[in-house]
């Protein structure tokens, strides 16, 4: 029998402190950039990015910082850096890691901390590629983002129990929530500089087809030869209705067939992890320009939402 990998676990504050007595380190030998492209991975919480950035980080020549941005947990850049300042820094961050293919993640909700928009990313980094992770169920979003801050609990690795709670569904709490998270993806796709260089990576496939989404699409689109690795994580839902989540399930029924709950308006044809009729991409594996001026001024009009609605 091969060798057992050591099971470990890093919260997310020890992390942290590692990543920043690193990044100090290198720092301090970083004398020029080094002019290569940023990876960028733009997303909103619980949409497997841990998991994604996991994996990633185990690719050959591949380095993904977690969350740089992150302030309850001190990331590496400071909190006091806003705006262009703080692209600089991420900028140079970009650049430490030795391998060639380096880059970090930033939630939607770090960029409106730290009052940055995703047209000033996009202006910034015009050489990036993008990994833009979602997550199509986002009422199921909302309940795992509940219950990890009710138990604290944003990493869970094997071997490790489980905590058993349940959530207050708040309907306004709920619908302001979409309408963030609508937004800032509706953001991305109508960044023309983001869209032809991105990748669109859909939670639901990817975590259940992880070794062949890696293997067929991801390790392609970046660059580097696919290598399948241990995964010490697991997947924390357990439930299969989200009103087993909540302590109050009359309060989710009406939500639960809702035209708020679902991406759907996020165009498939940008998600080159799905199966896509080859003639709607142009050599290279961009959309079409007219598709994109279409999904700008036809698709990307999601459901203006109101608490009171």
């Amino acid at each position: 029998m091969g060798k057992m990998p050591i099971q470990f676990y890093l919260s997310s504050q020890q992390r942290a402190e590692m990543e920043r007595a690193w990044y100090r380190f290198r720092m301090s030998q970083v004398s020029q950039a080094q002019n290569k492209p940023a990876h960028i991975i733009l997303t909103v919480p619980r949409t497997g990015s841990n998991l994604l950035i996991w994996c990633l980080n185990r690719l050959p020549k591949t380095f993904f910082f977690y969350e740089p941005l992150n302030e309850s947990v001190k990331g590496l850049v400071s909190p006091s850096l806003t705006g262009e300042p703080c692209l600089e820094e991420l900028a140079r961050l970009s650049q430490i890691p030795r391998c060639p293919i380096s880059g970090f993640k930033i939630m939607f909700s770090q960029l409106a901390n730290r009052k940055i928009s995703v047209g000033q990313v996009a202006e910034k980094f015009p050489h990036a590629k993008y990994i833009v992770l979602f997550r199509r169920d986002l009422l199921m979003t909302y309940i795992s983002l509940q219950l990890a801050n009710q138990t604290g609990q944003w990493l869970l690795f094997r071997r490790h129990q489980r905590e058993k709670a349940r959530i207050e569904f708040r309907p306004d709490d709920y619908l302001y929530f979409c309408q963030r998270v609508m937004q800032f993806y509706r953001e991305i796709l109508e960044q023309s500089s983001i869209t032809q260089s991105a990748l669109f990576v859909e939670y639901e496939t990817f975590s259940q087809n992880r070794v062949p989404f890696f293997k067929e699409t991801l390790c392609p689109f970046l660059g580097v030869e696919f290598k399948d690795c241990w995964v010490g994580l697991e997947r924390q839902a357990t439930y299969h209705c989200p009103s087993e989540a909540v302590s109050n399930p009359e309060a989710i029924r009406p939500h639960l067939q809702s035209a708020e709950r679902y991406l759907d308006w996020i165009p498939t044809s940008l998600s080159p992890n799905k199966t896509v009729p080859k003639e709607t991409f142009e050599p290279g594996g961009k959309p079409p320009l007219q598709n994109l001026r279409r999904w700008n001024t036809e698709v990307l009009r999601p459901p203006v939402l109101s608490p009171e609605s």
